[in-house]
């Protein structure tokens, strides 16, 4: 039995826990569940809030170890579905698929994780396995963003014009959604297709834009990515003035953008960008260097 001090330091724990799982705040999400599991280290809710926490931070073999031993203590589908994720951004593939499943016969109507299992194997590079199961999902769920994916595994797949059409579908079910017309833009971008992949950008910044004036306006990722994307094509297809705007507006948000080793660090990066960031970074260093003479 708990005593009542550790009963108390165990009930915040858990307390900070729930909030912070709630804000995002990963390692004090692990501070706190590692409190808790010190007085009760049985409880498999605790055991796989921890699990979530450390693969959000990329800690696949710390997640799956946590979330493993939610399992044997109380199987859900849940919790397979996370370890299935955490297998997969680990590489284990096979493995993932196998926890896909598992969540499946105690979830079978899930749509959800007909998904999981189909980027599974868009990661492992089976695109025809993927497109299978995307297009399973999309029987029972005619979800916008589950077209996106599928178009994006036919592109990587080498099925360019299935990928048109339907990313086509889903403007044609949600014609303003930014996420669309972006996906749309990066396929045609590194197809070195600027003009379309421009075209689209500008609709999806126009659209994100529309959305943020309903509410209090605040750049979100997507949106520095999207001027990333934009600033670059505009670059390609000889708008040096644009590319150079776009890029000073990046440059209030993160200094780094002047920094070329660090944008190859970040997720948003592929190499077809990088001559094209390289040519705007030196024209800002020589409008500086201008500016002081």
């Amino acid at each position: 039995m708990v005593n009542p001090i550790d009963g108390i330091i165990c009930w915040l724990s858990e307390l900070g826990l729930v909030f912070a799982m709630n804000r995002g705040n990963w390692r004090s999400a692990i501070r706190h569940s590692s409190r808790a599991l010190l007085i009760k280290p049985h409880d498999a809710d605790i055991l796989g809030m921890r699990g979530v926490a450390q693969l959000s931070l990329g800690n696949y073999e710390r997640a799956i170890a946590d979330l493993s031993q939610a399992l044997q203590l109380q199987p859900t589908a849940d919790t397979y579905i996370n370890r299935a994720i955490a297998y997969r951004d680990a590489g284990e593939f096979e493995q993932s698929i196998v926890d896909c499943d598992e969540a499946l016969k105690l979830r079978p109507q899930d749509i959800s994780i007909y998904i999981e299992k189909a980027q599974t194997y868009r990661k492992s590079g089976d695109f025809n396995e993927a497109i299978v199961h995307f297009k399973s999902a999309l029987k029972h769920d005619n979800e916008p963003s589950y077209y996106v994916q599928l178009a994006e595994t036919q592109a990587e797949g080498g099925e360019w014009d299935s990928a048109l059409t339907t990313w086509q579908q889903a403007l044609e079910i949600s014609s303003d959604d930014p996420e669309i017309y972006f996906s749309r833009g990066k396929a045609y971008a590194y197809r070195g297709e600027m003009e379309h992949a421009k075209a689209d950008f500008e609709s999806a910044r126009k659209s994100a834009y529309a959305i943020r004036a309903q509410t209090i306006f605040q750049l979100q990722p997507f949106d520095v990515s999207l001027t990333t994307y934009l600033a670059v094509t505009n670059e390609a297809l000889g708008n040096p003035e644009k590319a150079l705007e776009l890029w000073h507006t990046l440059l209030k948000i993160e200094p780094n953008y002047n920094n070329l080793e660090w944008l190859k660090s970040q997720k948003i990066w592929f190499d077809w960008m990088q001559p094209h960031a390289e040519t705007i970074i030196a024209h800002l260093n020589d409008k500086r260097t201008t500016n002081n003479e």
